[in-house]
């Protein structure tokens, strides 16, 4: 427990204490409840648990938690943090129940596959959808699969959009907070 003598920073009992009549008393495992407040000292609550961005203070009569972040740093943090989840939302990608990797090297090997289609329109590409899992592809099945994962990836861009609207909208710290990046991706 710690105490707080007259609004100061609030630390443990000290060793002597003066009492109102001048007598003084030893040994805090000894002294009275009364002795204490009569003494001068109020009992306070060990301080808030340090959390990030946060400082802790004491302003007299209670412990403060400021937020030290400014408002420009919380603004370039959350777009970044937009921008990394819209990158994992694209990549996020199933066909027929299979998880297809999104990146931009299968995006890449979609288009090349589909020109290789208009020099031989009959062939079948056994595509490799994750390791182990092939799937034969016809061109019409790789036409539909490249417009799904194109139709994907720009509903990723339309939501993330929005979400830029919304955060640049924000005019404090606190509506920053609020805004929950998950909602609105394509499924």
């Amino acid at each position: 427990m710690l105490y707080s003598k007259n609004g100061e920073y609030p630390t443990e009992l000290p060793f002597r204490i003066v009492l109102p009549s001048g007598n003084t008393r030893t040994d805090p495992a000894t002294f009275t409840p009364e002795e204490v407040t009569n003494a001068g000292y109020t009992p306070v609550s060990d301080p808030p648990t340090a959390v990030e961005n946060l400082t802790i203070s004491w302003n007299g009569t209670s412990w403060v938690q400021t937020d030290t972040r400014t408002f420009q740093v919380t603004l370039d943090n959350k777009m970044a943090e937009l921008k990394s989840y819209r990158q994992f939302k694209e990549t996020d990608f199933y066909f027929n129940g299979t998880k297809l990797f999104l990146n931009e090297q299968t995006q890449s090997r979609l288009n090349a596959a589909l020109v290789g289609y208009a020099y031989n329109p009959n062939a079948i590409i056994n595509w490799e959808f994750a390791p182990g899992v092939y799937i034969d592809l016809d061109k019409a099945t790789l036409e539909f699969i490249a417009l799904s994962a194109w139709e994907h990836i720009r509903l990723c861009y339309v939501n993330a959009k929005a979400l830029t609207a919304t955060i640049q909208a924000a005019t404090t710290i606190a509506e920053l907070d609020a805004i929950d990046l998950t909602v609105g991706w394509p499924t």
